[in-house]
């Protein structure tokens, strides 16, 4: 290989090596399965919020509901970009099985829970499972589909991700109703189980071979599937100090976030505390991670690359504002429009369906007609902002036509660019980053949705005690806050109904301010990231790959 032909495959290699892509019936099959994987994680972060109740009413544990969801949301977060890690030591294959297998049996210790602890333990090894699960149906595609293919892919993994979020307090309701709160649970094992042996059939073991085992080891010190790494050297990947820096940070800053506002007031010391501890770690992880190097567990010339970062900051405030319209739209059908919270799902179907075709109309047009990933992540910037400021504009008479066009603008414009940074990176990142690059825009969305929960929840907790001081002194407002949306009309007299919904609707259409504002920094997110052509990009390095110069 020529000095210029191995300086081009070192910058990229979306290309890579194509005996270990396949087609037809096995690509098929393993869509399939990584779909339902990818739908079970997603729906575990959302399913449980309408059986709450139930689970809490047999346990007798109140006071244990908000780790019902923490726990899940812990160490999800803390575990991203360490599996991010593991997947570029060992095959992709066995490490994404192994982490199924953890999901599952998560989910086993959940169903078969006989106290509360049981539940929250099984929730917690539930999110280490859905940490690895996330960014490793996207590896996946990178190991089997070739570059232009990946964003139509992609696109269902997002229609997927996105649908699965919204349909998850459906579903629990209606398993909880229909059959016990612990086949919210239970439905992964069958499920799971298909898929795994599946994967495990249909996707080929594989690292890569040849030449390219020398250039990735010349680079990250590591062979496909780690076979030459020494025990200290595969540690050294991990980075254990900045480990010891990040997992703290994130444990203190999703516990702030949890506990803040509801747990415990935000101006507490407790809160504080978590805050400054949270920002002074992260602050020594970001300088571990420039002094150790090649063995961070984000490298720095990955973060200073313009197209990297911009892409983890779209990813992280289309998360936030996924999430927050995705909590907040059904308590506003709960409360508003009085429908149940099976009703409420249903009323959100718009939303689904531009969702699934937003997604699907942005993968195909970028693989086989467009190319620029950039440029379906401007346009979703727009129609997101836009749908989420006329949602804003909810009022308690508002009726069927505009919430639900209202809803397909925002959904279309979330399906156009919820997977495109997970497509621009890959132009610009060598293959064998592409795992952490993945794990950090995961990290990057969870966490973007973990904050904006955490500030709309606040937004409307405050909007809702001080319209009810203001309005109706005389109404008890800490019970309206922590009652659910469902029981508000039988909290009030008939005569004072009307203020009610009045204010809850202005607390709520107030937290879509916030939808809007996440939106629209996307956007700014977006026209930094460098303008480049999936379809021409290719074309270059399969003109590298045949031995010719590729055209600068």
């Amino acid at each position: 290989m020529s000095e210029p032909e191995a300086a081009a495959s070192l910058e990229r290699d979306p290309t890579e090596d194509s005996n270990h892509y396949i087609d037809g019936v096995k690509l098929a099959a393993l869509m399939i399965s990584i779909s339902l994987c990818m739908f079970l994680v997603s729906l575990d972060r959302t399913i449980i919020s309408t059986a709450l109740p139930t689970i809490t009413n047999e346990f007798h544990s109140f006071d244990d509901m908000a780790w019902y969801g923490s726990a899940y949301m812990l160490t999800g977060s803390v575990m991203q970009l360490p599996l991010g890690t593991l997947y570029q030591i060992y095959a992709p294959k066995y490490v994404f099985l192994a982490i199924m297998l953890v999901f599952i049996v998560g989910s086993a210790v959940c169903g078969g829970a006989s106290n509360s602890l049981a539940v929250i333990l099984g929730r917690a090894v539930q999110g280490i499972g859905s940490a690895g699960i996330t960014a490793g149906c996207m590896i996946i595609i990178t190991e089997t589909v070739p570059l232009p293919k990946r964003p139509m892919y992609m696109g269902i993994l997002g229609a997927v991700f996105g649908v699965s979020a919204i349909v998850g307090p459906l579903l629990g309701g209606a398993l909880t109703t229909g059959a016990s709160w612990r086949w919210c649970f239970l439905i992964n094992l069958p499920i799971g189980a298909v898929a795994m042996i599946v994967i495990f059939l249909v996707f080929p073991d594989g690292g890569k071979g040849g030449d390219k085992d020398e250039v990735e080891q010349d680079r990250t010190g590591i062979t496909a599937g780690g076979g030459s790494m020494r025990l200290w050297k595969r540690i050294q990947r991990f980075n254990p100090l900045g480990l010891c820096f990040m997992v703290p940070a994130v444990v203190c800053l999703v516990l702030a976030l949890e506990w803040g506002g509801s747990t415990y007031a935000w101006k507490s010391a407790r809160i504080i505390t978590l805050l400054v501890l949270s920002g002074v770690l992260f602050i020594l992880f970001g300088v571990d991670q420039w002094l150790e190097g090649e063995y961070s567990t984000i490298k720095p010339q990955l973060i200073a690359d313009r197209t990297v970062a911009a892409s983890a900051l779209y990813t992280a405030f289309i998360g936030a504002s996924m999430m927050s319209l995705v909590y907040y739209l059904p308590i506003w059908f709960q409360a508003i429009k009085g429908a149940s919270a099976v009703k409420s799902g249903e009323m959100n179907i718009p939303l689904l369906l531009s969702l699934v075709i937003g997604s699907m109309i942005s993968g195909m047009l970028v693989s086989k007609l467009v190319g620029y990933p950039s440029l379906f992540m401007i346009i979703s910037s727009v129609l997101m902002t836009v749908g989420a400021g006329l949602l804003s504009t909810f009022t308690v008479a508002t009726g069927h036509a505009k919430w639900i066009s209202y809803q397909v603008l925002f959904g279309i414009g979330l399906g156009l660019g919820m997977q495109q940074g997970a497509t621009a990176v890959q132009m610009v990142v060598h293959k064998a980053d592409v795992p952490s690059v993945l794990s950090l825009l995961f990290f990057c969305q969870q966490l973007g949705g973990s904050i904006a929960l955490a500030i709309a929840q606040n937004i409307v907790s405050s909007k809702l005690v001080s319209g009810l001081h203001a309005s109706l002194p005389d109404v008890d407002a800490s019970a309206i806050v922590s009652s659910g949306a469902t029981q508000l009309r039988s909290m009030v007299p008939t005569k004072s109904l009307a203020t009610l919904l009045q204010i809850y609707n202005e607390a709520v259409t107030t937290s879509f301010y916030l939808t809007a504002a996440t939106s629209a920094v996307t956007f700014l997110a977006a026209i930094f990231i460098v303008p480049r052509s999936l379809l021409k990009t290719y074309c270059e390095d399969e003109e590298v790959s045949s031995g010719q110069n590729r055209p600068v």
